[in-house]
């Protein structure tokens, strides 16, 4: 059975695709203007999550396209890689996130230091 062709789902994956490849353009902007490692795994995170969401995509407008080009096996191995793919994204961004956070967390904070005045000497 073919899944109806709801114009709905169609725009929520233009709309997360596109949200992705902003994802990916903040982070490989703030990677060239702070050089911090955690950068990197946010840029992972965010395409891998863009490979989803297209291969999603294709599923959803051709649900049979894998067994044509795979084979039955083919699309069993690439289903599972699929469903294992997400989470490993979502341990990449979390990764990228505590890093952020550690690192946030860890710096003095300017505002409670004392401003530099004259000196009475």
């Amino acid at each position: 059975m073919t899944p109806s062709r709801d114009p709905a789902t169609l725009v929520c994956a233009s709309i997360y695709m596109t949200l992705t490849l902003y994802a990916v353009d903040l982070w490989v902007f703030a990677l060239f203007r702070t050089r911090m490692v955690f950068c990197f795994f946010y840029i992972v995170a965010a395409l891998v999550s863009l490979f989803i969401s297209v291969v999603s995509v294709g599923m959803y407008l051709d649900p049979y396209i894998w067994v044509r080009l795979l084979g039955r096996s083919g699309w069993t191995v690439s289903y599972y890689f699929i469903i294992v793919v997400q989470p490993v994204a979502l341990l990449i961004g979390v990764t990228g996130s505590t890093i952020l956070v550690r690192w946030l967390t860890k710096r003095p904070n300017q505002s409670l230091q004392p401003t530099a005045g004259r000196s009475d000497v």
